[in-house]
């Protein structure tokens, strides 16, 4: 809930009831216990609510139950530190989808923190609680844990993790071994001329494609496409091994 204390009379003027909306708030993580406590203070005959302006509030900011003495804030300062909190709460909660606004605050509530640290406290926080460990490269909390330089890649990284699962999940079936597809493409006649100029461990973009689509089957030509296109090396336009590897996340069987 978001919470400031203040002492007050029993009879609050009109002016009080201004810097009480615009006052700077204070936001409390609380455990269920916690919130179930407060809650049951907030109606009962404590003089507790008539003193202290106080709301719970959900994580999604929906205010559950308030004192008396709460209202909501009118000031644009107030708003945002309320929703950069909230935002901030919902990140140690370990959420990936966030509408723009959130997105907005969660940078504002974040800004002190080098990317670094703040990848490696959200994937802390991950690891610490029993939920599906998801990727969140292709989610949008990728934009706050990425600098605004690298976000045209976000895409991409992506869309190769995701290649990367279903090819590691095509070799547990046995049916097929990218870096052995990948070997033979390198080896056949379509690769003869990378061969002659010295580049025999490479693939133009066209077989690195059909490569792929063999190794992930499932997915469209197009994503397909898009993610070898960013493998290749930008002078010659072939993919060269040791990308195909690193873009699979198995550089170690290469």
């Amino acid at each position: 809930g978001d919470v400031y204390k203040r002492q007050y009379q029993r009879r609050v003027r009109d002016d009080d009831v201004n810097t009480l909306n615009n006052s700077a708030r204070l936001v409390v993580a609380l455990s269920l216990a916690e919130a179930e406590t407060v809650r049951r203070l907030l109606h009962s005959a404590s003089a507790l609510p008539h003193r202290t302006a106080l709301a719970l509030r959900t994580l999604d900011g929906r205010v559950m139950d308030a004192s008396p003495l709460y209202a909501p804030a009118t000031s644009a300062a107030a708003e945002a530190h309320v929703a950069a909190c909230l935002a901030a709460l919902a990140f140690f909660n370990g959420d990936m989808y966030y509408d723009d606004a959130a997105l907005a605050a969660l940078d504002r509530a974040l800004v002190r923190a080098p990317m670094g640290a703040r990848r490696a406290f959200f994937a802390e926080c991950r690891r610490l609680r029993r939920r599906e460990q998801c990727d969140w490269t292709s989610t949008p909390l990728a934009r706050v844990l990425t600098p605004p330089a690298e976000w045209d890649q976000l895409r991409v990284r992506a869309l190769w993790r995701q290649l990367a699962t279903a090819a590691a999940a095509v070799v547990r079936t046995g049916r097929v071994d990218p870096y052995d597809e990948f070997d033979a493409a390198v080896d056949s006649g379509a690769a003869a001329a990378g061969a002659a100029a010295g580049d025999a461990e490479s693939l133009p973009i066209g077989d690195a494609v059909v490569v792929v689509s063999r190794c992930a089957p499932d997915f469209a030509a197009s994503d397909v496409a898009e993610a070898v296109r960013h493998m290749a090396e930008p002078a010659t336009g072939r993919v060269t091994r040791a990308a195909f590897c690193r873009c699979a996340g198995a550089a170690a069987a290469c």
